[in-house]
């Protein structure tokens, strides 16, 4: 038995529950057929409808595996959506028990269909870029990306059920290592960096014993010495840190927000929604500046000197845009998966990245 199999054994399997309509079995299949890995491996029990019993109450039976589930995965396509006792029941209960955190909804994407504005729109889906498996030119890929994403999923909630760690002052000084971000083509370039002695890495660790508390995804504070930013819900809420108390509500996203940042002279604040915009506001007034329409955001970054923002997007993209005009100034695509976070060099020359492809790339600025 390998040792991944062993550190299942150990751990308990993440009960997985589908919720699919009758008229996407065939790509249920499929995906079933592409998570007998993470069965065999025993990390997860999958369970959905065929395997009611003849003569049973496949309401109740139903109900209970929906309710005993660490891991919902809601199968979306069109028929899904219209779907009464998917989307009115199955999704309700699901969306309910993700609100108490009592289990992680995944929107699995079937088909096309409409589907940013739903309940579930909130939540990151799989795919990873957002394509829904049938229009892959090999929907092979597509299962193996969810498969991939699953696996990612079901780390995070082993790790949610182990106690925390926090650092503490390393005893001696670790050596400096240099690290090199390689650029195949591009507008990347290759960057030495070298941890400075606030970056060294922390070789002594100690274990909190209290668990570890869930951050909802749909949640980003900015913290500040005097204000911060709060985001839920694709609502900006501006808040005093000293006092706890809100200065201001920005609304005008229609779905969540991801990522906030402020101007470096405080008077903007720029937001990513998966509404497929970054807005501008003026801090002081909640006014909407400016309103740009792209991809699917994950990050927001100010460039030092306030002119530009930069944007990363599930759509592999970063994009850099003129902050107060959002005119586009730059697209970088060099990524292979979703750009999940975005910032600029202290002297405004580069833009790093980090993305779900595992890489970290360093862009000459416009």
């Amino acid at each position: 038995m390998d040792m991944r199999a062993q550190e299942a054994i150990r751990r308990k399997s993440i009960e997985v529950f589908c919720s699919y309509a009758p008229e996407d079995e065939h790509l249920y299949h499929q995906l079933e057929t592409h998570l007998s890995p993470l069965k065999r491996s025993q990390l997860i029990s999958l369970w959905n409808r065929r395997e009611v019993g003849a003569g049973a109450d496949w309401k109740k039976e139903i109900d209970a595996r929906l309710s005993g589930a660490s891991l919902i995965l809601l199968l979306i396509s069109p028929d899904f959506m219209a779907s009464d006792y998917c989307y009115g029941i199955e999704m309700e209960h699901a969306l309910e028990r993700e609100r108490m955190n009592e289990a992680r909804v995944i929107p699995i994407l079937l088909r096309p269909v409409d589907w940013e504005y739903a309940p579930f729109g909130k939540f990151q889906p799989l795919p990873t870029n957002v394509k829904p498996v049938v229009s892959w030119d090999k929907p092979d890929e597509a299962f193996l990306n969810i498969t991939q994403g699953i696996r990612k999923i079901i780390k995070d909630l082993w790790d949610q059920e182990e106690p925390s760690v926090l650092p503490t002052p390393p005893t001696q000084t670790p050596p400096r290592n240099q690290t090199r971000v390689i650029a195949p083509a591009g507008n990347m370039l290759n960057v030495p960096v070298r941890n400075s002695p606030s970056q060294q890495a922390v070789s002594h660790m100690q274990v909190v014993p209290q668990a570890r508390r869930r951050i909802s995804r749909r949640t980003v504070i900015i913290g500040g010495i005097t204000t911060g930013v709060f985001v839920a819900s694709g609502v900006v809420l501006k808040y005093m840190s000293s006092t706890n108390s809100m200065v201001n509500k920005y609304t005008g996203h229609t779905s969540s927000v991801f990522s906030v940042a402020w101007s470096p002279d405080g008077k903007y604040i720029a937001s990513g929604s998966w509404d497929r915009t970054v807005r501008v506001w003026e801090a002081l007034t909640g006014k909407t500046i400016v309103t740009y329409t792209t991809d699917l955001i994950r990050s927001v970054a100010w460039s030092p000197n306030g002119k530009y923002i930069a944007s990363g997007s599930t759509e592999k993209t970063v994009q850099v845009w003129e902050a107060l005009t959002g005119k586009t100034i730059a697209t970088y695509a060099e990524h292979t998966d979703q750009v999940c976070c975005v910032a600029w060099s202290p002297d405004g020359k580069y833009i790093a990245s980090g993305s779900e492809d595992e890489t970290v790339r360093v862009w000459s600025a416009p």
